[in-house]
């Protein structure tokens, strides 16, 4: 055989290689023609083996496209890094556990002096400021609440907080690793109230959130008067109930227990007994005055306008009776009240817009919202059951009958 049939012959072979009948691993054949299988590659990627063990990102694409995903992943994820932007809750804690005893420097304002210092240093006055952290004994820790198989692990971290490791005072910190790192700075700067409750808990951002619990939504609708012009007003208020998880593998603390028919029917005859008994719905009487309820721990940041105070502590009187908590005037509070009522019963009319009339928005608008349904909501499963309910659209769950 010459030169160029050994040639020829070598390039029938890579044809016919090219062309070859594709076998799957059950060793059937597989019928489709290699024009029109697919031409691109899956790889699972771990930017950071250290923070990504277990949750890989998943990019597709040719040999071309896949290094040019890799790098523009790369450089966002070291972008995010520089910034602080992915900050894991492990290397901040090194330093935080140990009082940034690496920055022996302190610039910025001349003139102040800090109170954190790493050693202990003597005052002009004869006093001492004790160095920061510097007692190991006293220093914060914190226990990470887990599920062993980490399938069954909820996106969010559980973490019991120790603000000084020699008492017995932890707090419960949920989140992702920002959010609980933010927690505990505010716990460390707010301190406690001295009344069981921690000031770093009632914050208006709530930023101690309750997150994968059962969530009770109790809604009110006007039915009557409702003026010309305008839709109907409605209200919805949410209890979360915090002892409760939807499944075994999310129990996380002793005292959670796992959600069955036999609580739904529970909690649907409570919202019935205080909303709904027979004919005659619950009221709620919308007003100019706002009141609110804050109790982060408990799953309740009630707020709304009412009439009157007595208004706002029978709605929420009544909302803690189906929290199964009592009322507690520590966390009852009274808001804005309008000083002048003119401007709110005279809005300005007769305004026209692009030669239209206009009718304007109504501030504070006081009426009267009948109950009108509530749900449960069960934010893992994304499921919505309804307890209660006096829409024909919506009925009662046949679960709960």
């Amino acid at each position: 055989m010459n030169k160029d049939e050994r040639w020829r012959n070598s390039i029938y072979a890579k044809m016919a290689q090219e062309e070859a009948v594709t076998y799957l691993p059950n060793g059937n054949q597989k019928t489709t023609p290699p024009e029109d299988q697919p031409n691109y590659d899956v790889y699972a990627l771990e930017l950071q083996k250290n923070k990504d063990k277990g949750k890989p990102l998943i990019i597709y694409g040719n040999e071309i496209t896949i290094p040019t995903q890799i790098s523009l992943l790369k450089a966002l994820d070291m972008y995010y890094e520089y910034r602080g932007i992915n900050l894991t809750f492990e290397t901040w804690w090194e330093y935080w556990e140990n009082g940034f005893s690496y920055a022996i420097n302190r610039t910025g304002t001349p003139g102040l002096v800090t109170n954190y210092p790493i050693n202990d240093r003597p005052n002009s006055d004869g006093t001492t400021t004790p160095g920061f952290r510097k007692n190991r004994d006293e220093r914060p820790g914190y226990l990470e609440l887990k599920n062993p198989n980490v399938k069954n692990n909820p996106l969010w971290r559980t973490i019991e907080y120790w603000p000084n490791r020699s008492k017995n005072e932890s707090y419960l910190l949920i989140g992702s690793d920002r959010d609980i790192i933010n927690q505990i700075i505010q716990l460390e700067h707010k301190g406690t109230t001295g009344e069981g409750e921690s000031e770093a808990f009632r914050i208006s951002n709530d930023s101690y959130r309750r997150v994968g619990h059962p969530e009770i939504f109790i809604s009110f609708r006007q039915r009557e008067n409702i003026e010309q012009g305008y839709t109907a007003l409605e209200s919805v208020f949410q209890v979360c109930m915090t002892e409760h998880v939807e499944k075994q593998s999310l129990k996380l603390l002793p005292q959670e227990r796992i959600l069955d028919i036999a609580e739904l029917k529970n909690w649907k005859n409570n919202v019935t007994t205080q909303f709904s008994p027979g004919s005659n719905p619950f009221i709620l009487k919308r007003g100019r005055e706002s009141y609110s309820y804050n109790l982060y721990k408990a799953g309740l940041k009630i707020w709304s306008y009412f009439k009157s105070e007595i208004d706002a502590r029978d709605l929420i009187q009544r909302l803690l009776f189906v929290r199964g908590l009592q009322f507690n005037e520590y966390f009852f509070s009274q808001g804005s009240k309008p000083v002048n009522e003119t401007p709110y019963l005279n809005p300005p009319t007769g305004e026209t817009v692009l030669n239209e009339p206009f009718k304007p928005n109504r501030y504070r608008p006081i009426a009267d919202l009948e109950f009108w349904k509530a749900w449960v909501y069960l934010p893992v499963s994304r499921e919505k059951i309804t307890l209660v309910s006096r829409s024909n659209r919506d009925p009662v769950d046949s679960r709960v009958q």
